[in-house]
């Protein structure tokens, strides 16, 4: 594991149903009040990015463009629960009647869409903490419908949905198949439904539950509110891909040349694939676009694999707060017939961050951080916010002379961090985990952070956040 990977989780750490058997009974556990079910069929977390079918999309950079992404924002089906107990236990069956049932926006916030009210609290739990069980009767449950067409274009690629945000557990089914179960609201669930979708008209169904297990690690200075609050979208991919990607970009000993590393994920569910071709390209971003590396790997891809690139740039332009100046990266990964599979766009900023005699540095020189916390909040939608919000906030805190901005108190939208490093702002990332509410309730607090079957799902959130935000 990577230095930068390593100097992050430390930075995170200091930031930030089941049967049992019981006297001859059975005791129901059910997910969201089991604290080792987190996830069930989510894909392993990866760095965000889009891959697009040709190079000239990814410059673009529109996923609506692509014929191989479908948007799920908008109008869904809905019906609101005050408990488990009074949902609709079999919604997600396709021949359900849902013809009564209300609209919602996705994304957006059962709250203020006219069920239930918005709580707001400091370290208290809006409901009696007992960790990991939830208080049955408090628990409200939205359940959501939407359809989508499958086109016959997509034949012979895998196909994934990912959730960008919900909260705070969620069930999804596709076609009346269930396919998953995640927890932990502010970073992407993925699934792979691939063996559920058929040709034409597709159901998908999602179960969200107002709090489980994991409310008791969001407990954040805020408004406590419900639903899909980030976007959902259907996306389809070669059997034979880029998986993920890793850029490290620092400067040299002198604070002057760029040292350029890059890992690159292959993957492939294919045989006999022939070799194919990984092209990366960097290069400056102004009036006169200047090339300062291009490389070509061909390898043949089996299973998985990385392959890495690296390069030492002359007197590369550095990235700061004052004078944020980017590189584009782009990688494009071909066929062996020359057809261009996969192509997508990543900004690169050469820098050198360091803590030297008390003293943090960047790129060699002592800086002085004037910083704000920054949640994500829209005074109408709740945490339902736009790129023209957040580049609003962004102008107010450059006009202050602000240069640092904290994610109080979670991972924020990814198109968040790409303006930060257009506009110069340095960023204090944090993960979802907050449990000090535990603190007034005796020994609550050891329940959580001393018990180590709670362990996998607080490392799950620092783990989320670290790959999704890595570059």
């Amino acid at each position: 594991m990577s230095k930068q990977i390593l100097s992050i989780i430390g930075i995170l750490i200091l930031v930030g149903g089941l049967i049992f058997i019981n006297n001859n009974k059975k005791v129901f556990t059910y997910d969201w009040e089991n604290q080792s079910v987190y996830n069930i069929n989510r894909e392993k977390p990866f760095a965000h990015f889009f891959p697009y079918e040709t190079e000239r999309y990814a410059l673009i950079g529109k996923p609506e463009k692509s014929k191989f992404f479908i948007s799920l924002n908008g109008e869904w089906h809905f019906y609101f629960s005050k408990n488990p107990n009074e949902r609709p236990k079999e919604f997600y069956r396709p021949d359900f009647d849902i013809s009564n049932w209300k609209k919602i926006d996705v994304p957006g916030h059962w709250e203020l869409q006219g069920w239930s009210q918005p709580i707001y609290l400091d370290e208290e739990y809006p409901f009696p903490p007992s960790p990991p069980k939830i208080p049955i009767i408090r628990n409200e449950v939205g359940s959501y419908r939407k359809s989508f067409e499958y086109p016959a274009y997509w034949r012979d690629r895998d196909v994934f949905i990912r959730f960008s945000g919900v909260r705070s557990a969620f069930y999804c089914w596709v076609n009346g198949e269930k396919v998953g179960y995640s927890q932990g609201s502010k970073t992407p669930a993925d699934f792979n439904i691939t063996p559920y979708v058929n040709n034409g008209k597709n159901n998908i169904s999602v179960e969200v539950y107002r709090y489980s297990d994991g409310s008791y690690l969001e407990g954040q200075d805020t408004w406590r509110l419900s639903g899909i609050e980030r976007d959902v979208f259907i996306y389809s991919v070669p059997k034979t891909r880029v998986s993920d990607f890793f850029v490290q970009s620092g400067l040299d000993s002198i604070y002057k040349n760029g040292e350029f590393k890059l890992g690159v994920n292959l993957t492939s569910n294919e045989s006999n694939t022939g070799k194919h071709v990984v092209r990366v390209l960097l290069s400056g971003i102004g009036e006169k676009i200047k090339t300062v590396y291009d490389s070509t790997y061909k390898t043949k891809i089996d299973s998985a694999q990385t392959i890495w690139f690296e390069k030492n740039i002359r007197n590369v332009m550095k990235w700061n707060a004052e004078q944020p100046n980017l590189y584009q990266l782009q990688i494009t990964l071909t066929d062996p017939f020359g057809k261009t599979l996969q192509s997508f766009i990543q900004q690169v900023g050469f820098r050198e961050i360091e803590i030297v005699d008390g003293n943090l540095k960047v790129n060699g020189k002592v800086i002085t951080l004037k910083g704000v916390n920054r949640h994500e909040w829209d005074p109408v939608k709740g945490r339902v916010i736009d790129e023209e919000s957040m580049i609003n906030d962004i102008k107010i805190m450059k006009l202050n002379n602000i240069n640092a901005v904290r994610c109080s108190h979670y991972p924020n939208q990814e198109r968040w961090y790409e303006l930060c490093n257009e506009y110069g702002l340095y960023v204090v990332n944090e993960a979802n985990i907050e449990a000090h509410g535990m603190r007034f309730h005796d020994k609550g607090y050891e329940k959580i952070t001393n018990d180590s079957s709670w362990t996998g799902q607080w490392l799950d959130r620092g783990k989320r956040m670290v790959e999704r935000d890595k570059n």
